[in-house]
């Protein structure tokens, strides 16, 4: 199975179902611990590999261009050159290929810098692109100084599937056949119908391009698929809470196309051991993902259920809740090339929670129905070196529909929670190469909201998983507005040892900042964290990966950690199949 590991579910990249829990003043103290026990923040401690999005690079053969040779003796043939006509161009308009050879214009030259022109025209095309062009220099009497180029701008004649009988073919041959007899080929639409191709689930494809045996100029397009039928996970680390349980065990399944429609059905679980008579954590997430059509849209759908049921200082609350969630969204694929990606989606979800204590009376029960539309973009750059950038943006807004919550009502899980928010979430990493092995990895996150927001919409800093807050457990603090900011040095391949295929030690900071809206006093209004720490990363044989990190707090003491800022230990280990 294919190695490439990344988020199994990419629609957990959504807001999951939710627990918002609040308790009368009695109890005021437990607020934090209640606060990182909200099971809406419960894939911030999970890991979320997406096999959907492969950075896989297909394979494309093309066939080399033979540069034209000037025959015997033209180096004697000497020739003032007044202009060149071309035969053949669609390309380029009048005009831009003269600064190629306008110093040549008015001088004498050898038949030779004839033959070097065409090549240097041949080599614009490709550098722009087009691959299968050439421009050749045909028989003729060169009169006045009038030389006569011919450009064969190669397009695709015929394009084959090979290696792929299922119901799911058909999308393959639509996006194929969208690059024959369209004229002139350029690199880039083929790389974006084989990167399309490729990203459909379980799909490898390669392509080789050969010469037309029927028509002059053009070239035969051979698509070569295999398809793998499922993708997996399985996971165990140490990123929880003592209130939801530190250790966490995970796995995930895809099955790709089991229908033939080049769907994608995607399952994960994750609980946590149980000590007592209750599991403190237990999730479950079905994702549907089917392509909608030849221009890269695609229906995701999404549903979750969590109960939590928490330890600790937590457990003599009996608190206990439960709550469910469904998404139905669209992504549409806007550029995709080997150096740039760029989409787009929009969704609606809906969120029911509920939670009771033994010392509230009343159930809390937030019902949340939101619209959200997001952009995501990854691209490389040459700024100061090799560079790797992400970017994502999504603005949600809160609809009153549906049944859902309102303003004012007194089961809320914040008091003072509308049901018509807006909010506006970015995040921005850039994984920049310094020199030879090693790289600095940087990222800024934040979320600003126009007022004060249900609990589960907080943006929540903390836990090992999520980046931000590494030192601390998941949701350590939690906020209407939030910003956050991380900076890590990469050392690849620093550890040779006999089982270990790949290493890398790492060392970080981060610090992050949230402001509540609904808080009583300048006090409680603002929070902020930092940690610090370094760890090494291991990819072992079978596919199986390893994280070990010692962290340390630095500011804020860990809410279960009596020791405050003591150094912490976090691991994971996982296997993909």
């Amino acid at each position: 199975m294919r190695g490439n590991n990344k988020t199994i579910l990419h629609f957990l990249t959504l807001s999951v179902s939710v627990l918002a829990i609040s308790l009368p003043a009695s109890a005021q103290n437990t607020e934090p611990a209640l606060r990182q026990a909200d099971p809406g923040r419960v894939e911030q401690q999970l890991p979320s590999p997406d096999f959907n999005l492969k950075d896989d690079i297909p394979d494309i053969r093309i066939p080399g261009g033979a540069a034209v040779k000037a025959p015997e003796g033209a180096e004697n043939v000497m020739v003032t050159l007044r202009e060149i006509h071309f035969e053949g161009v669609t390309v380029y308009g009048p005009g831009q290929l003269k600064p190629l050879y306008a110093d040549k214009i008015g001088e004498k030259i050898a038949l030779t810098e004839v033959f070097a022109i065409a090549n240097e025209l041949t080599l614009k095309y490709r550098n722009d692109g087009y691959v299968l062009t050439q421009v050749v220099v045909p028989p003729q009497t060169i009169d006045n100084g009038i030389v006569r180029l011919q450009v064969v701008e190669g397009f695709i004649d015929k394009v084959s599937v090979q290696g792929d009988e299922s119901n799911g073919a058909q999308l393959v041959r639509d996006l194929a056949s969208k690059l024959s007899n369209t004229g002139p080929v350029n690199i880039r639409e083929l790389e974006r119908s084989l990167l399309l191709i490729n990203d459909l689930p379980g799909v490898s494809a390669r392509s080789v391009l050969s010469p037309s045996r029927d028509v002059t100029g053009a070239a035969d397009l051979t698509i070569f698929i295999d398809r793998d039928p499922y993708d997996g996970l399985v996971a165990a680390d140490n990123y929880g809470s003592k209130y939801l349980g530190a250790f966490q065990t995970s796995g995930a399944l895809t099955l790709n196309s089991p229908f033939g429609w080049n769907e994608a059905i995607t399952i994960q679980a994750a609980v946590t051991p149980s000590y007592g008579d209750k599991m403190e954590l237990g999730y479950v997430a079905l994702g549907y993902s089917q392509p909608l059509n030849a221009h890269g849209t695609s229906l995701e759908l999404a549903a979750s259920m969590s109960t939590t049921a928490p330890g600790y200082t937590l457990e003599e609350f009996d608190v206990e809740g439960q709550s469910g969630f469904i998404s139905v969204g669209l992504r549409q694929s806007i550029i995709r090339t080997r150096e740039l990606n760029w989409s787009a989606r929009l969704s609606f979800d809906a969120r029911d929670v509920e939670t009771k204590n033994n010392v509230d009376p009343i159930t809390k029960d937030d019902r949340i129905r939101a619209l959200r539309v997001g952009t995501r973009a990854s691209f490389l750059d040459s700024f100061l070196g090799l560079g790797m950038n992400t970017w994502d943006l999504e603005i949600s807004h809160g609809l009153d529909v549906f049944n859902s919550s309102h303003d004012g009502d007194a089961d809320l899980s914040r008091l003072e929670a509308e049901d018509n928010f807006w909010k506006v979430e970015a995040e921005m990493q850039r994984l920049q190469r310094l020199y030879g092995p090693i790289n600095l990895l940087v990222g800024v996150k934040g979320q600003w909201a126009t007022d004060a927001l249900y609990s589960s919409e907080e943006m929540g800093l903390g836990g090992f998983a999520t980046g931000y807050g590494r030192g601390y457990d998941p949701s350590e603090i939690s906020g209407d507005d939030a910003v956050a900011a991380k900076v890590e040095i990469q050392f690849n391949n620093a550890l040779q040892f006999p089982f270990v295929e790949t290493s890398q030690l790492y060392g970080f900071y981060d610090v992050g900042t949230v402001w509540n809206k609904d808080a009583a006093t300048t006090d409680i209004k603002r929070d902020s964290i930092a940690s610090t720490g370094v760890g090494t990363r291991f990819g072992l044989p079978h596919a199986l990966t390893a994280d070990l990190a010692l962290a340390i707090p630095m500011t804020r003491d860990v809410e279960t950690d009596e020791g405050g800022h003591d150094m912490r230990i976090f691991f994971s280990i996982g296997k993909s199949f």
